[in-house]
């Protein structure tokens, strides 16, 4: 009988995502693109989770599994305009520089979907994820947090940190899963300073050493939140009954308060300059008489803060650095300038390299948003109206590699964004626009962060070693994808060694 009931559920739900699906690639051929059919999206919470281990469909015969990598969650494509279909909302891909410009800056026009940034409000709203008129209110305050007079803080520590970094690791083999541990200990330890006053040294209670039964210290409890955003993810989906939660959302929910309580201790004592900044700017909108961060809000924002900034700027050191070990002349380069300077305002080089590393190697190759009413938009040279309610993806990877912005697009050349301005090298001004920190008024706020953290890092490391690569190290780079990621097979036959030079 429960057997009999289980195939009549499995029957009905089957059947309405087939007829959903009907019904979107109806609506989706109205729109005149090429179309792409998913029988599983990333909407699909379990799939966004675990499809990434089914990539055994992709090698189906006859194209069978030609579907499985627009599926995925940070698809990465190179395909220019295009629609995804699926049984829940059809997805319009586009990768015109002018056309990503009106999505991601018309934020009043074009939400974020809470579908996938409800995880940047996992202790409060934030700048990431409220939209709206709620949003110019987050950004207000933390522009004042982001200030200029703050980034000789994240200068300091991030030399600091890869000086150390380089003490512990010089002469070493370090493969790619162990380099890329080694950015994450750095960046987390170097916001841990800056943004909260915690000052750290490299490779204390590495983030892989977290165990669950002690979960106590303010860094520990945050990189525990971190490694397990999964949970999360399921946690906000799912919203079970306390009574039939897992262990797991348990623990996770038990991290959560103990970090709540670290929070507010740090906004009680405000141990760094940029927290101050941050309660202050906050307090200011009240005496104003206009909207406020709540301590809530401030929760959020903090913790969106070490979510974003962490994973996203070591991604692209850890990037970078095998890069230039694969090109001993562009490290030269680059190390030329680096040994010149000691402030964060000169390194023309390595701002140069940080750039093409995230022209190509972007850690988030695309960006979605939410039409929240019907808009016109020409595409492909056809004006098309793209339905209330569907999801807009700017396709940055097709954006970064197209050949009719960027010549050789496809190899990894920092010298393209150097030019000479009275005998003195400086960015061109006349470069196509790099979309990895987002466009228009709701960019990233911490770019001038990452960028500070980027080039104090890799500085000390080109100064006081040179950066060597193993003979499997440019294989592993041809497989690398927008997420800085390779295949396994690749991450231990690769590996970069430090060898200090000599005085």
């Amino acid at each position: 009988m429960f057997l009999q009931a289980l195939a009549t559920l499995s029957a009905i739900l089957l059947s309405y995502r087939v007829l959903a699906l009907i019904r979107n690639y109806l609506e989706a051929r109205r729109l005149g693109l090429p179309i792409i059919v998913v029988p599983l999206c990333w909407q699909d919470t379990l799939w966004a989770l675990f499809g990434g281990q089914f990539e055994i469909i992709e090698r189906l015969p006859f194209g069978l599994g030609s579907w499985y990598k627009y599926s995925l969650l940070g698809w990465n494509v190179k395909d220019c305009a295009f629609t995804i279909v699926s049984p829940l909302r059809n997805e319009v891909v586009i990768s015109d520089t002018t056309n990503i410009r009106e999505v991601l800056g018309r934020y009043r026009r074009w939400e974020k979907p809470k579908e996938l940034y409800g995880l940047f409000a996992a202790l409060g709203p934030s700048v990431s994820s409220v939209s709206g008129e709620e949003w110019p209110r987050h950004r207000k305050v933390m522009n004042v947090a982001f200030q200029e007079k703050h980034m000789h803080l994240v200068w300091k520590s991030a030399r600091k940190q890869a000086g150390q970094w380089l003490r512990q690791v010089q002469g070493q083999e370090r493969d790619l899963k162990e380099l890329a541990e080694d950015c994450n200990n750095l960046s987390g330890n170097v916001l841990m300073y800056a943004a909260f006053g915690q000052d750290r040294e490299f490779g204390e209670s590495r983030a892989e050493d977290v165990q669950e039964n002690r979960i106590k210290s303010f860094y520990e409890t945050m990189q525990y939140m971190l490694r397990n955003m999964p949970i999360l993810w399921l946690m906000t989906k799912l919203r079970l009954p306390r009574t039939f939660e897992p262990k797991k959302f348990t623990e996770f929910r038990q991290a959560k308060e103990t970090l709540l309580l670290h929070l507010e201790e740090r906004l009680q004592t405000k141990d760094s300059d940029f927290l101050t900044s941050l309660v202050n700017a906050s307090d200011s909108e009240k005496l104003a008489g206009r909207g406020i961060l709540t301590k809530t809000e401030l929760y959020g924002n903090l913790f969106m803060i070490q979510v974003a900034g962490q994973d996203t700027t070591s991604h692209a050191m850890q990037t970078a650095i095998a890069l230039l070990a694969a090109n001993p002349d562009i490290q030269e380069w680059a190390r030329q300038e680096a040994s010149t300077y000691e402030d964060f305002e000169k390194p023309v080089r390595l701002q140069a390299v940080m750039y093409e590393t995230l022209r190509l190697y972007g850690g988030a190759p695309n960006m979605t948003r939410i039409s929240l009413n019907r808009e016109r938009m020409t595409i492909n040279g056809k004006d098309i109206v793209i339905p209330a309610n569907t999801f807009v993806s700017a396709n940055l990877s097709a954006q970064s590699y197209d050949p009719a912005l960027w010549i050789g697009a496809s190899e990894w050349r920092p010298q393209r964004w150097m030019e000479s301005v009275d005998n003195v090298e400086a960015i061109k001004k006349d470069m196509p626009e790099l979309m990895a920190w987002s466009t228009g008024p709701r960019n990233c706020p911490g770019k001038k962060f990452s960028q500070v953290e980027f080039t104090a890092a890799i500085s000390k490391l080109l100064v006081e070693c040179q950066i060597r690569g193993s003979p499997g190290l440019q294989e592993a780079l041809n497989t690398f994808d927008n997420r800085a990621t390779s295949r396994p097979s690749t991450q231990e036959i690769a590996s970069i060694t430090f060898v200090r030079r000599q005085p």
